[in-house]
């Protein structure tokens, strides 16, 4: 088969690598493979699936993610011939293949300890399929951007989508779909003309230079709903965006459409047969058209005021009209629909915009800016529009639908959206253009308007214990980040106007490379320090190798002040980490908790799939990333069972990962839970645990806890603290900095000595013995959460300093 990974991937070729509970690389593909299996019902992906070449796969069985390194089949029963299967984990292509209804799967935990797990039905032969990619050489070798984004769809219908034009492109009737070659396929109209070609392996990118060029454009836009194509030869690219977005709509003439192929295809009901000319109220606005410069409306006496009436059928959210071909047009349509540039006809031409002076532009280029100034916000197609030249020489031209267009905001960050998340998709609810750009494989599609950008992550040579793996570290991630902004700049003409980055991994230190006008916000959790600034003394003895070690995590952090347009900081305390000359740089901005969603609910109780406790029944909860002595669960765990020892009236629930998430990981197949079940004499009828859980049932988790204990070293302050407190949980809180900042004992909550095991006991059996004073803390604890980290008061205070940077119109 051949590579669809680009040409000097290095992956390409490479049997996947033994995974390692150590490797960053597996940690990588552990979390890209939970992101894979959050829907419902058995399933299983490895890692080559997504793209990552290590020697492990993720299983959903019911309620529980398991995760196999190093995998093998073990045993197979009761052979039959499973006819035409197709996964996207195993390919494109279907065929008869062998398969046991029965299994036995060996491998590792990430823990270290061995596993076995007996297996039957589909996941038996999802299995078998998963570790014949794993033995595969060429394992990376098919996967394209279709095929993730059929993997990653969660919704029935896509995934329905992805697998009827796969099957109709794999099994082509002759009639409408001819097949060229092992991968190129014909399409035919309904009396047998050729319209265009797919590609079978990868019908997500046209074949045509232009047609790609085009699909770039459709998926910059800021929304992709309704998109109207004028001829039957654009169902190339329209297959190619119905494979990438999900929801979209193409709408079409019913003359000449290739009904047949559609049928082929089943996709019948993702196109609507409409006319440009139409003008009925009820018809869509539409986010693009897609037209040819021979289509006869463009040219004729009235091809101005079509043009105007495509105008108006255009969506205001910066809809764009695409018109591709060598043809001349009629007129210039500059008056159709807001301002409109005439762009360069072959490379090297100058092109004018009105209120710009001029600048070169290439090929599928926008015009270069004064300097100094900066570039006012533009269509999120072509910024502006333009016609833009096409590699193949053909020009495309863009329409804005409207002058007055959305503010634009990348959020960057190393492993995911992180705390972005909730504030961006805030932010696009009020009329941003919203991205978000982290490490991992190929992008996803736009979801409710918000885009998802991914650079390559490269691994370090450099071994960890050398000082240099630090530095090297954040070079390699600051490498993939700024080729992938580079390219986003300089191939589909994005510009933002803000960018916030995660600071400290290298990940923004390019942004001003790239985009040097734009308003960068630098948001900073932590700087490795053994002093304590105000107090000019270290706080506690530390070793010689660690300040070095904390010294080089600190120069990618510095370096993002002489940068950064501003500096953000989520608490008070994690400020004050930072040098008097740094910190007076930093405004403090609490992330934000959603109090809609992290409220009290009296009603609540431990209800899931894998545990139900009585309603009457008091739970004591914890709930964070990993189970590590930073954040207190071995001291927690010693007052469980101290408190288990006194009585037996309550159960205990635990949702944390079995894995150290700060500081030094510990030896393989070791774990602190594991060397606490050792240490201690605890009632496991009574303690539940379970990995992190979807939102729901952690917060339903926090609404039924009677005490919920957080304790930390001095460190980030987790979005777990302030959740539960918005929750209305009484937090039992460490006698820690960054848990004074937000508990004030007896006020809100109690605080401890998380050391002490019997003050720990103590605290917890005082909650459970006076629920009434505990009510008075709950309802403080939420006021606190309230009155100064309400998303509610702190996104709309950051939309305005945004826009106030920007100089945007408040919305």
């Amino acid at each position: 088969m051949t590579a669809q990974l680009t040409h000097d991937d290095p992956r390409l070729g490479l049997r996947p690598a033994e995974a390692r509970a150590d490797d960053p690389l597996t940690g990588v593909a552990m979390r890209l493979l939970g992101d894979a299996l959050t829907g419902s019902g058995d399933e299983c992906v490895c890692a080559p699936a997504l793209g990552v070449p290590v020697r492990l796969l993720a299983l959903r069985r019911g309620a529980d993610l398991i995760h196999v390194l190093n995998p093998r089949l073990s045993s197979l029963s009761d052979l039959h011939l499973n006819r035409a299967e197709t996964r996207p984990q195993t390919g494109p292509v279907q065929r008869h293949a062998w398969r046991a209804r029965r299994v036995t799967l060996a491998g590792t935990q990430p823990g270290g300890l061995p596993l076995s797990l007996d297996l039957d039905g589909p996941l038996a032969i999802a299995v078998q399929q998963a570790v014949e990619l794993l033995d595969n050489r060429d394992a990376l070798s098919w996967v394209t951007p279709f095929h993730r984004a059929w993997l990653r769809a969660t919704d029935a219908p896509v995934r329905a989508r992805a697998r009827a034009i796969n099957h109709g492109l794999h099994r082509p009737d002759g009639a409408a779909l001819r097949l060229l070659d092992d991968r190129r396929v014909q399409v035919l109209s309904d009396d047998g003309t050729p319209l265009g070609v797919i590609d079978a392996l990868n019908p997500a990118m046209p074949v045509e230079g232009w047609a790609r060029r085009c699909l770039g454009l459709l998926c910059a836009t800021s929304a992709l709903r309704h998109v109207m194509v004028t001829g039957p030869a654009h169902l190339p690219l329209a297959v190619a965006a119905l494979a990438l977005v999900p929801g979209l709509t193409v709408h079409h003439p019913a003359a000449g459409w290739p009904l047949a192929a559609m049928q082929v295809l089943d996709l019948g009901a993702a196109f609507r047969p409409a006319q440009l000319s139409d003008a009925a109220p009820d018809a869509p606005r539409l986010d693009a058209i897609v037209a040819g410069a021979d289509d006869d409306w463009l040219h004729g006496p009235d091809a101005l005021a079509r043009i105007r009436h495509a105008g108006r059928r255009l969506s205001g959210d910066g809809g764009v009209l695409l018109i591709h071909g060598t043809g001349p047009l009629a007129r210039d349509p500059r008056p159709a629909a807001g301002r409109v540039s005439r762009g360069p006809r072959g490379p090297g031409r100058r092109c004018d915009v009105p209120g710009r002076d001029k600048g070169a532009a290439g090929p599928g280029r926008r015009p270069c800016p004064r300097a100094g100034h900066r570039e006012p916000h533009r269509s999120a197609a072509a910024a502006g529009g333009g016609l833009h030249g096409l590699a193949d020489g053909s020009p495309v031209m863009t329409v804005a639908a409207s002058v007055a267009q959305r503010p634009r905001i990348l959020f960057l960050h190393l492993s995911g959206p992180g705390q972005f998340e909730f504030l961006g998709r805030w932010l696009a609810g009020q009329g941003w253009d919203v991205t978000f750009m982290h490490g991992g494989i190929d992008a996803d599609p736009a979801h409710d308007g918000i885009r998802t950008r991914r650079f390559a992550l490269r691994d370090t040579t450099i071994p960890t214990g050398d000082p240099r793996h630090i530095l090297d570290h954040a070079a390699q991630n600051c490498r993939g980040a700024t080729e992938l902004m580079f390219r986003m700049r300089h191939s589909e003409g994005y510009v933002p106007d803000v960018v916030v980055a995660h600071a400290g991994w290298g990940v923004g230190l390019g942004v001003k490379l790239v985009w040097p006008d734009c308003t960068y916000v630098a948001y900073h959790e932590w700087y490795y320090t053994d002093r304590n600034w105000d107090k000019r003394r270290a706080e506690k003895p530390v070793d010689l190798a660690v300040m070095i070690s904390d010294r080089m995590r600190n120069l990618p952090i510095t370096g993002e002040f002489d940068l950064a347009d501003a500096s953000w900081c989520p608490t008070l305390f994690q400020a004050s980490r930072f040098p008097p000359v740094l910190r007076r740089q930093i405004t403090v901005m609490p992330d934000g908790v959603d109090c809609d969603l992290h409220r009290p609910d009296p009603q609540a109780r431990i209800d899931f799939d894998w545990l139900r406790l009585p309603a009457d029944r008091p739970v004591i909860t914890y709930a964070t990333r990993g189970m590590e002595p930073l954040r207190g669960f071995p001291q927690f765990l010693r007052g469980v069972a101290r408190l288990q020892a006194r009585r037996d009236d309550f159960d205990t629930v635990i949702l944390a990962n079995d894995s150290v998430s700060y500081g030094r990981p510990l030896a393989r197949g070791d774990s602190w839970w594991l060397r606490m079940i050792d240490q201690l004499d605890l009632d496991h009828r009574r303690i539940h645990v379970n990995a992190m859980r979807p939102r729901d049932e952690y917060v339903r988790t926090l609404q039924a806890s009677h005490a919920h204990v957080y304790f930390t070293e001095p460190f980030v302050t987790s979005w777990s603290l302030s959740e539960a407190m918005a929750t209305g949980c009484l937090v039992i809180g460490s006698n820690t900095a960054p848990v004074r900042e937000l508990v004030r004992d007896m006020e809100n909550g109690l605080i401890v000595d998380m050391d002490d095991a019997d003050e720990v006991a103590d605290a917890m059996a005082w909650v459970l013995d006076n629920p009434g004073d505990a009510a008075d803390l709950r309802r403080a604890a939420r006021r606190t959460i309230l009155a100064d980290h309400d998303a509610a008061r702190v996104f709309p205070a950051k939309d305005a300093w945004l826009r106030a940077a920007i100089g945007a119109p408040v919305h």
